[in-house]
């Protein structure tokens, strides 16, 4: 979790980034990922003397007086996941504020877990006091989320492969039993055609009968 990693470290001086989307994101060949552009950054419990942020990655308390706080940059890291994992950023915080449709991660992506879901739409709580408090502890969330989630796929995994298992059995077991009883006895036997009699109205002792 590299950003998540950058984050912490920039929350660790009592810097707030306040400007998280894709574009501040930089991704070099090797991996390394570098953030960009802190233009909105501010000391935490400082307002940005200038916000120029993007409405689909930025908290709501953006936009009144509130100071913002780690739980700002929280909301933005979960809407760049929000779209990493979706294909789609979510709506504007200023829009759910009047009616909130936010659409579930696994309605738009089915690969998505139940439990980094919860994560994800946690982080992206239109309260900040519900969403989570620092990036160590969306980090910790985001690990145990996959970390149950790939225990919960083995477990259904091996559970589909024991009733595949438990159907192949079954079928082999009804074609033994209603297999042809000479064909499981009488192997081997051969089975010789009785010879015709000519019939009584052809022949007779003198020879054919008109």
């Amino acid at each position: 979790l590299p950003l998540i990693d950058i984050l912490s470290e920039v929350h660790r001086r009592g810097i707030l980034h306040l400007d998280m989307n894709p574009d501040n994101l930089l991704v070099e060949r090797d991996g390394t990922m570098h953030l960009l552009d802190f233009g909105n950054a501010c000391f935490a419990g400082e307002r940005p003397a200038l916000l120029q942020a993007q409405p689909a990655y930025s908290a709501v308390e953006l936009y009144d007086n509130a100071a913002p706080s780690a739980e700002t940059d929280v909301y933005g890291v979960c809407a760049v996941l929000y779209e990493a994992l979706t294909g789609r950023p979510p709506e504007p915080a200023l829009e759910r504020l009047l009616f909130d449709e936010l659409p579930a991660p696994s309605a738009l992506n089915r690969e998505i877990s139940s439990e980094l879901e919860g994560v994800i739409l946690k982080g992206l709580s239109l309260n900040p006091e519900a969403r989570f408090a620092a990036m160590d502890d969306l980090a910790s969330a985001l690990k145990d989320s996959l970390r149950r989630g790939q225990t919960r796929r083995r477990r259904q995994l091996l559970a589909w492969g024991s009733a595949l298992c438990a159907a192949l059995c079954g079928v082999l077991l009804w074609l033994w039993l209603w297999e042809p009883t000479h064909s499981r006895y009488c192997k081997g036997t051969v089975f010789r055609p009785l010879a015709a009699a000519p019939p009584a109205n052809l022949l007779s002792a003198g020879g054919l009968v008109v």
